[in-house]
């Protein structure tokens, strides 16, 4: 089975997928039901991506567009290790390290290996 390219990249062009050059898998979590009835998040106020190692400069701007000052890396040290992609340093953006694990990654490829 092919991927046709075409197709995958007007899936991660069209909402809730957001365009920020550099960064795959950008989408704003924004309506998606919370633990209380009758309550969502806020359209444009959380967003969820891949890492933002190979954010390009217009990439840069499309962040600042969105209002992103804080980011949340979830990457454990070996995935960051096992990668070199330390997360970059963007001025007016906060980069906060919580990873998930210590140890395991939870890279696409890592997971397959599972």
């Amino acid at each position: 089975m092919s991927v046709d390219h075409a197709e995958v990249q007007k899936v991660l062009s069209s909402p809730p997928f957001i365009v920020v050059d550099g960064v795959i898998n950008i989408r704003d979590v924004g309506g998606y039901p919370t633990a209380y009835a009758d309550l969502f998040v806020k359209p444009s106020f959380v967003f969820r991506s891949g890492e933002l190692t190979r954010i390009t400069d217009r990439g840069i701007e499309q962040l600042h567009a969105l209002k992103i000052v804080k980011v949340f890396d979830m990457r454990s040290d070996s995935e960051i290790a096992s990668y070199k992609a330390e997360a970059p340093t963007i001025e007016g953006v906060e980069f906060v390290r919580i990873p998930i694990s210590q140890k395991e990654s939870y890279d696409p490829t890592s997971l397959a290996l599972r």
